[in-house]
């Protein structure tokens, strides 16, 4: 079963010169959790690496979108919560 992280696309449209990264976290209003983060850093430095000329193309953009109509609904607040239980001493 996929994760929602093994299912962030990144792409190269070689035709356009256009790299799409979708966040896909919809359950999440794709809420930029630290392995999301992690996994944009990822599709980007693959993006970087794939950008010699692509029949011709290079890449010119990259363009992040994200899925169920939801760009990013900020940082995912829940991560920060469970830190901060975490850190609290009684």
């Amino acid at each position: 079963m996929p994760t929602e992280f093994e299912t962030t696309v990144v792409e190269f449209d070689a035709g356009t010169g256009v790299g799409p990264l979708t966040l896909n976290r919809p359950d999440a209003l794709n809420a930029l959790s630290n392995r999301l983060r992690a996994v944009i850093v990822s599709g980007l430095e693959t993006l970087e690496a794939e950008n010699d000329d692509v029949d011709g193309v290079a890449l010119r953009a990259v363009v992040i979108e994200g899925t169920d109509g939801n760009f990013c609904a900020g940082a995912d607040i829940n991560e920060f919560s469970d830190a901060a239980a975490g850190d609290r001493s009684d």
